[in-house]
């Protein structure tokens, strides 16, 4: 019966999560849920198997996202070593999320299934229908347990010239409303809202053009095209199914903070589809944290995301500390004080630069993760 069915789907469902958690180290667990500070455990740690003695390859995952990603060649120890897959993990599965992006407003969903609401929470226009649908399809996000070289033979040296692959990133944070630190400027001009437990996704897209990547769902090599391909560690696989149109992501809780600006209170205030100049705002706000707050540029992170105002919707700047658990950096945004020194000092950075007004470079706006 269709209720037989319906159970013995949950009792799998609950099956996976129990060998899921059986399996998750507990410091993993404890600095994901924010009992463990982050950036004193270094859990988020992932490997690029290689063949070379004497050469242990890891990085944090939102860097490896990109550099160990499959189709890339990392240079260590002298050595050219590509990467050709995802490492397959008998101890510790592939964690997997469908996520979709609004195709007017840039909204990001989230869900553990392919089951979305028919229209954006933000904007309201209908993702179902046939236009909208293919600019906003469903994406699976896929987080690595590792990757892996090719095994079965030693990397050879590296020549005078690497040519890296060139991949997108999308990073989206999921604030939580609940329990979060709202404050309002005297002026009116911008309130604040402050939370401990915002969820940040870090997502390598693939390289431009391409629709993510496709990997064998047996050995987990990536294969671009075709069905015949080697195995990590040696061999001819002949399984001829792949998974598809793939992303792969990182996710973790940290500390956030959202800045939304009264239109009513700053004139000329450009609109919400002006992204040029939100992101460009964003950017300015977070190098002038950075130097009020004397830490590493790589320490605080910022995107930019709509929000439902009402009869339109509006776009927010969000902040975050860049490890998992947070560091404490956000925190500063709950005094006025300190946010109008960061206002400050973000003036002065995009005043001072001899680049063009309509334009950005390294002095300014600029960095690795924006270039």
């Amino acid at each position: 019966s269709i209720n037989d069915v319906s159970h013995e789907k949950n009792r799998h469902a609950i099956n996976r999560e129990q060998n899921r958690l059986a399996k998750e180290r507990l410091i993993d667990f404890l600095v994901k849920n924010q009992v463990l500070p982050g950036f004193g455990f270094p859990v988020h740690v992932v490997e690029l198997d290689t063949k070379a003695e004497n050469l242990e390859l890891t990085r944090d995952k939102s860097i490896a996202l990109f550099e160990y990603a499959p189709g890339n060649t990392v240079v260590a120890d002298g050595y050219a070593i590509p990467s050709v897959g995802l490492k397959n993990s008998y101890f510790r599965e592939e964690e997997q999320f469908f996520y979709r992006i609004c195709c007017q407003c840039g909204h990001a969903e989230v869900c553990a299934n392919d089951t979305f609401k028919q229209h954006c929470p933000v904007c309201g226009v209908d993702l179902e229908a046939p236009a909208s649908y293919s600019q906003s399809p469903k994406q699976k996000m896929l987080v690595p347990a590792g990757f892996t070289s090719d095994t079965s033979r030693l990397p050879q040296k590296a020549g005078a010239t690497i040519f890296p692959s060139f991949h997108r990133r999308q990073s989206f944070v999921r604030f939580k409303d609940d329990g979060a630190e709202t404050a309002h400027h005297p002026t009116g001009v911008y309130m604040t809202s402050y939370a401990g437990d915002a969820e940040l996704y870090i997502v390598n897209t693939g390289e431009p053009g391409e629709k993510g990547f496709r990997f064998c769902t047996s050995c987990r090599s990536l294969v671009p095209k075709g069905t015949r391909h080697q195995r990590p560690f040696g061999g001819d696989c002949r399984n001829q199914f792949f998974d598809e149109h793939i992303h792969l992501g990182h996710t973790f809780r940290t500390d956030a903070v959202r800045m939304r600006f009264d239109s009513s209170h700053i004139p000329g205030l450009p609109s919400p589809t002006d992204l040029g100049f939100w992101r460009s705002l964003s950017y300015a706000v977070l190098k002038g944290a950075v130097i009020e707050l004397q830490i590493e540029r790589n320490d605080l992170g910022a995107v930019v995301q709509p929000y439902n105002a009402g009869a339109a919707y509006g776009q927010e700047i969000i902040l975050y500390d860049a490890v998992p658990g947070g560091a404490g950096y956000c925190r500063y945004f709950r005094s006025d004080e300190r946010i109008e020194k960061i206002f400050q000092a973000a003036l002065k950075i995009v005043a001072q630069c001899d680049c063009d007004p309509d334009s950005s470079c390294h002095r300014c706006l600029r960095s690795y993760d924006n270039a």
